[in-house]
């Protein structure tokens, strides 16, 4: 018998439990509008998200977004104060960088030096390429005539 059921397939409960568990949610991985973003020089890489407002400590600024290192009491103002409790102190600082990865492609391989190479071969074929295309296949004949027909006494054993 089949498994139908979808909620306790072993698979799905480890998937929601991943989902659950939400490690490292808020990493903050956006380009931001700043001027000093990570960049690179390069015009063939072509940057989708840079990291900007990343930080060394990601456990604890998640830790702080959900509220974890904070007491869930109200009673006492002093403990209450969520400015003292602060962990955004380990801010990456983005840098630029001005070496390139890659290199010019006019520059290492200029367009002239390929004008020499032809893209076709131009060489003739000693034989016809189309003359094999169709081959003639007779349908519909019995194999039992051709048998009789073309019965040759020297290819068969005599038992």
């Amino acid at each position: 018998m089949s498994f139908t059921r979808f909620h306790d397939d072993p698979n799905r409960i480890q998937k929601a439990n991943l989902e659950r568990s939400a490690i490292n949610d808020y990493t903050f991985n956006v380009p931001g509008n700043t001027k000093g973003s990570h960049f690179f020089y390069d015009p063939h890489i072509r940057s989708q998200k840079n990291g900007v407002p990343l930080y060394n400590t990601m456990v604890n600024v998640e830790s702080t977004l959900k509220n974890i290192g904070r007491p869930l009491y109200r009673d006492n103002l002093h403990l209450n104060q969520y400015q003292r409790y602060d962990s955004y102190n380990g801010k990456v600082n983005p840098t630029q960088e001005v070496k390139t990865i890659t290199n010019e492609s006019r520059a290492s391989h200029p367009a002239w030096t390929y004008r020499v190479y032809c893209p076709f071969r131009k060489d003739y074929l000693f034989y016809d390429a189309q003359s094999n295309i169709s081959i003639p296949f007779d349908a519909y004949l019995d194999t039992n005539i051709l048998e009789k027909d073309y019965y040759n006494i020297k290819h068969y054993k005599k038992i």
